[in-house]
């Protein structure tokens, strides 16, 4: 049996660029692992199934089964696997859980399998599972650009807890896409904001929380057509004294940064009657 750790992550900044003629869009992001990750084991099988503990995918329709289905297409090896997941990580969040599964599997498999795949190779058949996989090749701290597919590895940001919090009363479905389908022209930029704040990270003994404040995320503009309270909660934790309150990805999960881990315990305790499900994680 192989065990194997797969992280969740935030966007710390995120701006939609444009739309391309694939109906997919152009998008400037960091992109940042957290320390909150769910648990995986791999052994060999009869038969390929995926386990799910709590039960919240359905085995037979998953990012998982696509990871394995991807790596024997891909190297001709028809092993056959059984995948047992424990989440941690909320799905449909904002937070990448599906990305970063199946990424981690085809990772795994590669390693169990003795195959030498240059990091390229790795991101370039990561694209094929989702647009936030490439950058669950590596994770750490990384400006993601196109749809996901151009990464530039940066310094990891240490030493800062996220407060995360995911509605536990929105289940929107296909989210990703009704998301962006709720994006017009006039929602884009051209991604300069968050390039400029990636390379500001990258610079010795730079204000991290005071970068962190001028982030920007697209989908803040229209989340409100999809979960009415984000501006009274953030309103209230802003009202807690936090530096900045930003959503992850295309939500519903929003976050904020402290450098003090007890200082984010007390926020989270202050938050707990809102209908949330509250994680605080360190950066990593």
């Amino acid at each position: 049996m192989f065990n194997l750790l797969s992280h969740a992550k935030l966007n710390l900044s995120l701006e939609v660029n444009s739309l391309l003629d694939n109906g997919f869009h152009n998008l400037t992001s960091i992109m940042h692992t957290l320390h909150l990750h769910d648990e995986i084991s791999i052994s060999h099988s009869k038969n390929t199934k995926t386990v799910f503990i709590p039960s919240t995918v359905e085995g037979s329709n998953n990012s998982i089964l696509d990871a394995v289905h991807l790596f024997q297409q891909e190297f001709h090896i028809p092993d056959q696997v059984e995948i047992v997941t424990t989440k941690n990580i909320p799905t449909s969040s904002g937070l990448g859980g599906g990305s970063s599964n199946s990424t981690a599997v085809l990772k795994e498999l590669i390693k169990i399998n003795k195959l030498e795949v240059e990091l390229s190779k790795q991101r370039e058949l990561a694209f094929q599972l989702s647009s936030d996989s490439p950058f669950f090749v590596s994770g750490g701290c990384s400006l993601v650009e196109g749809q996901g597919e151009k990464i530039t590895t940066g310094l990891g940001i240490n030493n800062l807890w996220s407060i995360i919090f995911t509605p536990l009363n929105i289940e929107i479905s296909n989210k990703t896409r009704f998301m962006y389908s709720l994006l017009s022209k006039q929602h884009y930029s051209d991604g300069s904001i968050t390039a400029e704040i990636f390379n500001s990270i990258n610079q010795p003994n730079s204000d991290l929380l005071q970068l962190l404040s001028n982030t920007v995320n697209t989908f803040e503009q229209v989340i409100d057509q999809a979960f009415l309270e984000y501006k009274y909660l953030k309103d209230k934790l802003l009202s807690l004294g936090v530096s900045f309150v930003r959503l992850s990805g295309s939500g519903p999960s929003f976050y904020t940064i402290v450098d003090n881990l007890d200082y984010a315990r007390n926020i989270a305790k202050k938050m707990k009657s809102n209908n949330l499900r509250i994680i605080t994680s360190e950066l990593q």
